[in-house]
């Protein structure tokens, strides 16, 4: 099902922020300047609308259903109703069109976000009144930006249940019938629109899933998946605050994930007594690894082992566990940075880093007062979150024995769209997950000719000492390593970080043990004194506590054997310009035009003060007839003959008829550098009779405005 919205009237959804001395009030919208409206808005003032409902027909819609729908308070329970960001139609066909035209050398200026934002919305501006004296107040004047009436939105929203179904989608109808103003200033004109609930054909639910088991077999398998952010998206934090979020998906959400899952589809109320739930989801057979960012070509990356270093004020990188590195950074006293919150990929002596993007979201929570529309010192609460960007890919994996991967896999929604994170049921959290292939889990471990073995954390490791406390001293790992292969010996090189471990138990609604853990990235490097051994069990297996939720894995010899150089990446992206036709055609169009209309105004400028056609002669008096004939025309030929029958036998408008002549409109729009931009890249459409018209009446207004102030400016100077 979805949400449509029309805008009867222009709109402002507030960002909570301001562009200085520009904009007061800001709506809010993506990273390309696409405006959307926020879930959790909405959402709030759905349920509005269904206990306005309810208090006139209690007997038909009681609180318990709203509660069912839209989350309970008192328990803290989030309701049934999944509902997610309002946006235009095709917009992530639309977006994704414009991210890959910015990966393009000849494209990335095609969308400049001030002008994507400007083909959305309006300017309004608004003063507070004295009542008084009935004047406005002084340094009350707001400039607002509001989102252009007449856009449509769309809101994709799920029910979680099917216990009295029917009945909720008809409240949830009949609350979007009611809703008629959303936004800031709905008493001022702004706000107005019209909600309409649209049901799908709801998928066969509840299928029971085939379980082969495979119990011969010992070996142990990988699956991989890729996960894409629909939506902002706010994963707990490793560090226990709450309004900021990770910088990628802890093993544990998605575990977390798919035990919901398992329990709604085979309908379990006892899953710690199920035999298959408690293998998967509650022992070390399966292993749900970290999803850590990825680029456009799916690379696997690792957090920034503390080892690798990047010289200050340069794009220098240095192994500290690579001894040249280390002897040579140590002799010249070169200054490093680290890279605590950035991900590597590592091939041989390449490496590319990247990070994650973030936005910041401002909520509030409205007073029980519902007329007033804000937080106030005294009642509501405004609050805000730091969340991972829509459009941000995660690559994880899952390892354990190829059945019960194979089942893990079956558990996904058709659709592929799962929920992950806080506020799964509005705004945050939508995302698409793919997988790939069940492949055996690879543990060869390469050392040639090197005498050493670097071991490098891809995730928090959780240890104990020998008397079975929590310790993260790293000689408990190194004593652990040392028991398994005799034949590595540390002497104490190491690079280490630590981080405390947070987390969060939804069932009991209590909070996890706090735990010091090895930082993902810590590096530890081990002399080999005997090469036949084999080090194939090192990849394996995990180390530590909780290692079905992704902590202790490690990485072996990916790094520390030779000298570092970042990666150019400027392969551009294939661009299928084909789309332009369907989708973003009109948003071309406009932001072409914009352009074009600049470069005009400076052209006008310059051709009247230029003495050439002796149109700088003209009086104020043949000026304004001009104007009034470009204003009754409809095209450059129009103009011309208009021109010929008011002037028939005046020389005064020589020159002007001369400029027509040596200057067609449409080879002064072939002169333009936008122009030509547009048309190397063949999307031009500035051809368009329509388009043409009406940039000849803004050129020519223009030229003739210029050449009017240039009069007045003239004889301004005389008199004085």
């Amino acid at each position: 099902m979805h949400i449509e919205v029309e805008l009867k009237s222009d709109l402002c959804i507030s960002s909570g922020e301001g562009l200085s001395g520009i904009i007061d009030v800001d709506v809010i919208y993506d990273d390309n300047g696409i405006p959307y409206l926020p879930a959790k808005r909405f959402k709030g003032i759905l349920r509005e609308a269904a206990e306005d409902i309810s208090d006139i027909y209690p007997e038909k819609y009681s609180q318990k259903i709203i509660n069912d729908l839209f989350g309970d308070p008192e328990t803290n329970s989030i309701g049934e109703l999944y509902i997610d960001n309002g946006y235009i139609e095709n917009y992530h066909i639309i977006a994704n069109f414009i991210k890959i035209c910015n990966n393009n050398k000849s494209y990335k200026n095609l969308f400049p976000k001030q002008y994507i934002k400007s083909y959305f919305t309006n300017i309004h501006q608004q003063t507070a009144i004295d009542r008084k004296n009935g004047i406005s107040k002084d340094k009350s004047l707001r400039v607002i930006r509001t989102i252009k009436k007449g856009n449509l939105f769309y809101l994709n929203i799920n029910i979680n249940s099917m216990i009295d179904y029917d009945k909720k989608v008809e409240l949830l109808r009949d609350a979007c019938k009611i809703i008629r103003h959303i936004g800031l200033s709905r008493t001022r004109g702004l706000g107005e629109v019209r909600c309409e609930l649209i049901e799908n054909n709801i998928n066969e639910i509840n299928k029971r899933i085939n379980i082969n088991s495979d119990i011969c077999d010992n070996n142990k398998y990988k699956l991989t998946y890729i996960i894409e952010l629909l939506s902002d998206t706010i994963v707990s934090n490793i560090g226990g605050n709450s309004n900021v979020t990770n910088s990628y998906i802890p093993g544990g959400n998605i575990l977390g994930y798919f035990a919901t899952q398992y329990i709604k589809k085979f309908k379990i109320n006892d899953a710690e007594n199920d035999p298959i739930f408690k293998r998967i989801f509650l022992s070390k057979d399966v292993s749900f690894l970290n999803a850590y960012p990825t680029d456009k070509e799916n690379n696997d990356y690792i957090p920034v082992p503390v080892s690798i270093v990047k010289q200050k004020d340069k794009e220098n990188y240095f192994d500290l566990a690579h001894d040249q590195d280390y002897e040579y950074i140590k002799k010249e006293r070169i200054q490093t940075n680290s890279f605590s919150n950035n991900y590597i990929n590592i091939q041989g002596k390449y490496i590319n880093i990247i990070n994650p993007k973030y936005v910041l979201h401002y909520h509030h929570k409205r007073p029980e007062d519902k007329s007033v529309g804000h937080a106030t010192k005294k009642s509501g609460e405004f609050y805000s979150y730091l969340s991972l960007c829509a459009g941000e890919k995660f690559k994880g994996g899952i390892i354990g024995s190829k059945s019960d991967l194979g089942l893990i896999k079956e558990l996904i929604p058709e659709d592929s769209i799962i929920f992950i994170g806080k506020s799964k049921n509005a705004e945050y959290s939508r995302a698409k997950i793919s997988f790939g292939e069940i492949e055996m889990l690879n543990s060869e471990i390469n050392i040639d000719d090197e005498e050493k073995l670097i071991i490098t954390l891809t995730s928090p490791m959780i240890l104990c000492n020998e008397y079975g406390n929590i310790d993260s001293d790293p000689r408990n790992f190194i004593k652990i390593i040392q028991e398994e292969y005799p034949s590595l010996v540390c002497n104490d090189k190491y690079f280490i970080r630590h981080v405390t471990v947070y987390g969060f138990n939804s069932k009991w609604g209590l909070p996890r043990q706090q735990v010091q853990a090895l930082a993902s990235g810590s590096v530890f490097v081990f002399d080999i004194k005997d090469k036949s051994n084999d080090f194939s069990g090192l990849l394996t297996k995990a180390y530590g506590l909780r290692t079905n939720e992704g902590f202790g894995r490690i990485a072996v010899n990916i790094h520390g054997f030779k000298p570092l150089e970042k990666k150019d990446n400027e392969n551009d992206e294939f661009v299928d310009m084909n789309l332009t036709s369907q989708y973003v055609k009109p948003l071309i169009i406009y932001i072409e035009r914009e352009k074009l209309k600049k470069e005009l105004i400076k052209k006008a400028i310059s051709d009247a003060k230029n003495q050439n056609y002796g149109l700088k002669n003209m009086t104020n008096s043949t000026i304004g007839r001009l104007k009034t004939l470009l204003k009754k025309s409809n095209s450059e030929e129009h103009f011309k003959k208009l021109l010929s029958e008011e002037f028939k036998k005046e020389r005064k408008i020589n020159g002007v008829k001369k400029y027509l002549e040596d200057n067609t409109f449409i080879n002064i729009l072939r002169g333009l550098e936008t122009y030509q931009t547009f048309k190397s890249l063949n999307i031009n459409y500035m051809e368009d009779t329509n388009i043409v018209n009406e940039l000849f009446a803004f050129y020519y207004t223009k030229l003739f405005n210029v050449l009017r102030y240039l009069k007045k400016e003239k004889e301004g100077a005389r008199n004085a």
